[in-house]
């Protein structure tokens, strides 16, 4: 049997053959903060296990000290942050139950959501010119992320 450009089934084949060399990416866990998170997958395949922790996402600094503070909730339940504190520690001082977070905010945050406080919303400042490290902290005293900062 001749194979031929022009024959309509080797050109169907072709085709599917490029098709899905071109569309394979390896699949796995794209989310970062997963337990299973792969850092050479490029697709999502649903996999990922989000595990049972709450940690600070991101803290913004001006130079008066703290701007703001970006809880991440990667729990599967809700959780509630009005049970937690943030509180700091620097080279002269600490206090890990610096600010306790009110009722009067958003304090039950829902599986994979973020929690945004701002220096208003949070009450106090930290300020500091060497380093420094913020942590948060449930009500029993158990240390759930810490955040560190070096020369503010």
């Amino acid at each position: 049997m001749k194979v031929s450009i022009s024959n309509p089934l080797f050109v169907l084949t072709l085709s599917l053959l490029l098709l899905s060399i071109v569309s394979c990416k390896k699949k796995g866990c794209t989310n970062e903060y997963a337990i299973n998170y792969n850092s050479s997958a490029e697709k999502s395949d649903g996999s990922c296990i989000l595990g049972n922790w709450v940690l600070i996402h991101d803290v913004k600094i001006h130079e008066d000290g703290i701007d703001s503070v970006i809880l991440y909730n990667g729990r599967n339940t809700k959780w509630n942050f009005s049970e937690c504190f943030i509180g700091f520690s620097t080279e002269d001082s600490t206090n890990i139950y610096a600010y306790q977070f009110p009722i009067s905010i958003e304090s039950v945050v829902y599986s994979h959501e973020e929690l945004i406080l701002t220096s208003d919303s949070l009450g106090f400042e930290v300020s500091t010119s060497g380093d420094m490290n913020l942590y948060l902290v449930d009500a029993s005293g158990n240390y759930l992320d810490n955040w560190p900062y070096h020369n503010l």
